[in-house]
């Protein structure tokens, strides 16, 4: 099935593409400048689908190509931040220089979420305190070792990221094989039990009481408070939440805003209530541009 899809302008993916050029696990492929290949969930089963960039990025338009036929305009709307008003972001902050550079160098870039709360959470717990290359490759081996596939497109071999009850059916030494710690391996098991059995409902978890929604996120075993700020923002999308402990962001704020001196988390939490409602776009921004630039910072964090 092929159909077109027009996203809200401004809309590109060629940022994402240069940005996480380095990821090979699945969650996306980027092919070239005008073609990628993502998974979408139907009911707990992954879809390959193939996306076509055309257009631009004012005008912008999808030429999407599904093995089969279903709704999947909620699952892009998700996947790439169609409720995010760019427009209305980028005109709030004109007024700062730091970041009106990096808004026209990602110019169009929408947050790319994460597929479910279980993949988000997933993803946090193994990148709890390693650098984004170590988190890449973990990543990785992750996917492969334990994600649905082999799904085979144009001779290549895609997996995809494994979903709870894929996990909850595999010992906590099984996990460990690709390489993680004994907690983290108890967390993602103890997580997998959690949504499978029903113990932890994401059903009860409310935009309008965030502070109260992260708690209850922090409940589970290996989820912080930096953890719980991730899976809202990058899993279920929702609006004005960072993580605000993040190193990276607080390397990118010392850089640009700081003049290199080191920046708290807490020094993190005031900075970004300048940006309140964008605080998660702002929070995107920044670590694409700490991902692609970090090594050039001056910051003594």
């Amino acid at each position: 099935m092929q159909f077109t899809l027009e996203p809200p302008a401004p809309f590109t993916l060629k940022h994402l593409k240069r940005v996480y050029a380095s990821r090979s696990d699945s969650s996306c492929l980027w092919m070239n400048d005008a073609l990628y290949m993502v998974f979408v969930n139907i009911n707990d089963v992954p879809i390959l689908t193939k996306i076509e960039e055309l257009g631009t990025s004012d005008q912008p338009i999808l030429l999407i190509t599904t093995p089969s036929e279903f709704d999947s305009i909620p699952n892009f709307a998700h996947l790439f931040s169609f409720r995010d008003d760019l427009k209305s972001f980028y005109q709030s902050v004109q007024t700062d220089p730091v970041m009106n550079r990096i808004v026209n160098q990602y110019y169009g870039t929408r947050i790319f979420h994460n597929r479910s709360f279980f993949e988000s959470a997933v993803i946090a717990i193994l990148e709890q305190q390693i650098s984004v290359k170590a988190a890449t490759k973990i990543r990785e081996r992750f996917v492969n070792h334990f994600g649905r596939g082999p799904i085979q497109y144009d001779g290549m071999v895609f997996r995809a990221f494994p979903t709870a009850h894929d996990l909850f059916e595999l010992s906590i030494d099984d996990i460990r094989l690709v390489g993680i710690s004994m907690n983290k391996a108890k967390a993602i098991h103890n997580l997998a039990q959690c949504l499978v059995e029903g113990s932890f409902q994401v059903q009860s978890l409310f935009p309008q009481s965030k502070q109260l929604s992260i708690k209850k996120i922090m409940t589970l075993k290996g989820i912080g408070l930096w953890s719980a700020q991730y899976i809202l923002t990058m899993g279920l999308a929702w609006n004005d939440i960072v993580a605000h402990g993040d190193l990276g962001l607080r390397k990118a704020i010392s850089h640009y805003y700081k003049k290199g001196q080191p920046v708290s988390a807490d020094e993190s939490q005031d900075f970004f209530k300048r940006f309140i409602p964008w605080r998660h776009v702002v929070g995107y921004y920044l670590l694409m541009d700490h991902i692609e630039n970090g090594k050039k910072y001056v910051t003594s964090i």
